[in-house]
């Protein structure tokens, strides 16, 4: 079993799945051995982890589904909340069928959040984002643009 496999099994097992797609202690992530990162996990890492464990956890899908709809207590939760289903739309055909997340469901659940964590993200500049100037409203508006685009799923506030 990876690492990462470990980590979604734990995260799994203790009602934790929202710190493990945000990178919380002790689930964080890296991008790359030894090498900064600007995010604060890797969400394809950590979906191919949850992936694995759905095979013989089916209801992983539905806890995953939950915990990023509940991601909307802070902008960055958000923000995560909205770079794990990007990865997951970007990835999902690679992954086994038995991970499935209802993109739009999780989408209308948090939209509302958007409009409200807005001052919040435009102020935010968080450890993890490494030496820019940018701000996370940048990466959450970045992130709502590709939804759009990649995947067709505009219409968020």
């Amino acid at each position: 079993m990876s690492d990462e496999e470990d980590e979604a099994l734990h995260a799994y097992q203790h009602d934790a799945l929202e710190d493990f797609l945000m990178g919380r202690y002790p689930y964080h992530i890296p991008e790359a051995y030894m090498a900064p990162s600007n995010v604060p996990t890797n969400w394809i890492k950590a979906l191919k982890g949850a992936a694995a464990v759905s095979v013989v956890q089916p209801d992983i899908s539905a806890r995953i589904e939950g915990a990023l709809i509940k991601m909307t207590s802070s902008a960055e939760a958000l923000y995560c909340a909205l770079a794990t289903l990007l990865d997951f739309l970007d990835i999902r055909r690679s992954l086994p069928s038995s991970l499935n997340l209802d993109a739009r469901r999780i989408l209308d659940a948090i939209s509302p959040a958007i409009g409200l964590l807005e001052p919040e993200a435009r102020r935010l500049h968080l450890d993890w984002m490494g030496p820019t100037t940018e701000v996370l409203w940048e990466r959450v508006e970045r992130t709502r643009d590709l939804l759009a685009k990649k995947h067709g799923l505009g219409g968020l506030k």
